[in-house]
């Protein structure tokens, strides 16, 4: 109790939800209260001539922490109490609400004494995605070294560069770009990244190896980057903020990587 009451004095937590447990010391403080109050009342009683027979407050002392959580008034906080272990420890979960300082909170608990964890899945969730989204832009990385090295040994190093820079820079631009509009890079939009190059090359590829047919490519690639922009573009305005970023992410990386790949046959590449 006294480190949520610290954390609320730092304004930490909003709140927090414990169960009506006191330590022996305010127990014994308690109930000297109550027998105080009792023995009082039992004079002022005599005082006005009355009979009574009032005696001290007695606490049954067999009740422990299981026993209360068995009773009525500690059933509703039963399913956070957990013994764990051969040794039988015994801890409880504490409900906060309106965490605003998780770092300072963990720093207040390392140097309370006592066996606190602070449990934040927000937090944990958020390393977890920011793992998966450096694992994701390493991927994308050996995914441009690899199409680059695949492409210089298919084409001579001229047409292999003119090939490989629209697809890499449809990816810089589907990554800065919403970054200049104020969106954060996150997992989805990284994830979208992938498929831009893939996209990207594809557009390159079909017009740099289809010089005899370059009209029924261009109307094919035309048709193909219009369905995807208008399937995908939707996404821009779903009200969910990841889904938002990877339609807005794919948007701009395939309208880019097909300007760029025209640009490439209109220079007969």
């Amino acid at each position: 109790r006294s480190v949520i009451h610290q954390a609320k004095a730092y304004k930490m937590v909003k709140t927090a939800l414990l169960p009506p447990i006191n330590s022996d010391e305010i127990f014994l403080k308690d109930h000297l209260l109550v027998n105080n109050a009792v023995l009082k009342l039992a004079d002022q009683l005599k005082e006005k001539g009355l009979k009574v027979n009032i005696t001290a407050y007695q606490q049954d002392s067999n009740i422990c922490t299981e026993d209360f959580f068995k009773k009525a008034p500690g059933l509703s906080f039963a399913p956070f109490y957990i013994t764990y272990g051969k040794e039988k420890h015994h801890a409880f979960m504490v409900q906060l609400r309106g965490l605003k300082d998780a770092q300072g909170l963990r720093q207040l608990l390392e140097h309370t004494d006592g066996n606190f964890k602070l449990i934040d899945r927000r937090h944990d969730y958020t390393l977890l995605f920011k793992a998966c989204r450096e694992n994701a832009l390493s991927m994308l990385l050996i995914a441009l070294a690899a199409v680059l090295m695949l492409e210089l040994v298919r084409f001579k190093i001229k047409k292999a560069l003119i090939c490989f820079i629209p697809p890499l820079l449809s990816v810089l631009s589907a990554l800065c770009i919403p970054s200049l509009l104020g969106f954060e890079s996150n997992l989805f939009s990284v994830t979208a990244l992938l498929l831009v190059l893939g996209i990207g090359i594809d557009y390159t590829l079909f017009f740099s190896n289809s010089s005899q047919q370059s009209e029924h490519t261009l109307y094919a690639v035309t048709i193909c980057a219009l369905t995807t922009l208008l399937s995908l573009g939707i996404l821009i305005f779903s009200q969910t903020y990841a889904v938002r970023v990877f339609g807005l992410t794919l948007s701009i990386g395939i309208a880019v990587s097909y300007v760029l790949a025209v640009i490439c046959r209109n220079k007969h590449v």
